[in-house]
């Protein structure tokens, strides 16, 4: 039986049907992309995490307009929720659900941390959900490679509407650069080669993406620790707690997938 399609417009199921899909799936959401902004954001930098989840869950009200645009326009190619579905759902409504729990939580905000903090949220946040209708449109889809570079920038930048009003555009920008090379860059090579990569190898962009992830931890974590150790020496460094956090969660998907391999294939 399908789920309902009311169940559609309540903000946050539409990621969560549409691409987490399982439990699992959705736990992976909350370890990667929601506590590892509260951990950097409150350990490094002394932000309420009440306020943090409170970003994110308006940021990613706003975020699922642009998931269900991206669906429309991907509709031919079945790879996430059925065609019908996304076809069938009302964009007004949707959108307005969305957008009224957004702007209530960057009204929040304004009050409690400051206009500017709330002005900064809210217009980041645009720019990105911009960002992602761009990457949706047949501009980029017409140009070979087009949504790998668009989709690239959007690893890159997609957390600083949550980042930049609680510790301004400059860390933000270091937080983002090592939020890319610890995360986005592998997610990045696994969108690659679900576009353009053999059907063998594409069908296991995940595993991919866990190998690209633990070679660029490996191999930069000397650069991250010359480049953000002791630069805030009455903090610890946000940066680093991104990266150590990264590697940890790595590992733990790593040991993962080890133990649910065949035992002939662990044993090579």
């Amino acid at each position: 039986m399908g789920r309902p399609l009311w169940s559609y417009y309540i903000p946050l199921l539409y990621t969560y049907f549409s691409r987490l899909k399982t439990v699992t799936g959705g736990a992976a959401f909350l370890s990667v992309d929601a506590v590892m902004l509260v951990l950097v954001l409150s350990v490094g930098y002394g932000e309420n995490p009440v306020v943090v989840v409170l970003m994110e869950v308006g940021f990613w009200s706003l975020y699922e307009i642009g998931y269900l645009i991206n669906d429309l326009a991907d509709a031919g190619e079945d790879r996430r929720i059925p065609a019908s579905v996304s076809a069938r759902l009302r964009m007004p409504p949707f959108c307005a659900w969305r957008i009224s729990i957004f702007l209530l939580i960057v009204a929040l905000c304004s009050i409690f941390e400051g206009r500017s903090f709330g002005l900064s949220y809210g217009a980041v946040s645009a720019l990105v959900l911009a960002l992602l209708i761009f990457h949706s449109s047949g501009t980029v889809r017409e140009r070979r490679f087009g949504s790998v570079l668009t989709f690239t920038v959007l690893a890159t930048y997609k957390y600083l509407p949550v980042m930049v009003p609680v510790v301004g555009w400059h860390e933000g920008m270091r937080l983002a650069a090592t939020l890319f090379f610890s995360l986005g860059l592998s997610r990045v090579t696994a969108y690659t080669l679900r576009k353009y990569g053999p059907p063998d190898i594409a069908k296991d962009g995940s595993r991919y993406e866990l190998i690209v992830q633990i070679a660029c931890l490996t191999a930069f974590t000397p650069v991250i620790l010359l480049a953000f150790y002791g630069d805030r020496p009455d903090h610890v460094s946000g940066p680093i707690v991104a990266w150590t956090y990264s590697g940890i969660i790595a590992l733990i998907r790593y040991v993962g997938r080890w133990l649910r391999a065949p035992v002939a294939e662990r044993a090579g």
